[in-house]
């Protein structure tokens, strides 16, 4: 793994939202479950050539394959809706399931995030 690409991960568990600690905590304790990783990397080899995309998920069972992202508000920008498209596009294509939730969902009622994730997995 590429340096920057570790340090950005590192930086990311160092200063979580709230709503990603709440939901780093809600699931961490949650023995029944399967291992999961926080602002993990996940390298995606393109097929057509030898470059590489580093693409960083709030949340992932790696075990699974599946990717939970945490937005925020400000991320509901049309150029940030645009490039996630691209990457849960790119990641589906690599066999992983992404679920998207806002921060809002996970402050307000983080039970049934864990229900919609718990449903998903």
């Amino acid at each position: 793994m590429d340096d920057t690409i570790k340090y950005a991960c590192r930086d990311r568990r160092r200063n979580m939202t709230s709503a990603e600690t709440l939901f780093w905590n809600a699931t961490r304790r949650n023995k029944t479950w399967l291992k999961i990783d926080r602002q993990r990397s996940v390298l995606l080899q393109a097929e057509d050539s030898s470059d590489t995309l580093s693409v960083i998920a709030d949340f992932l069972y790696i075990e699974i394959r599946i990717i939970i992202e945490v937005n925020p508000k400000v991320q509901n920008k049309k150029d940030s809706y645009e490039l996630d498209e691209v990457k849960d596009k790119i990641l589906e294509g690599k066999g992983y399931k992404i679920l998207r939730f806002t921060e809002q969902e996970v402050i307000e009622d983080i039970e049934k995030v864990i229900a919609k994730v718990q449903a998903g997995v």
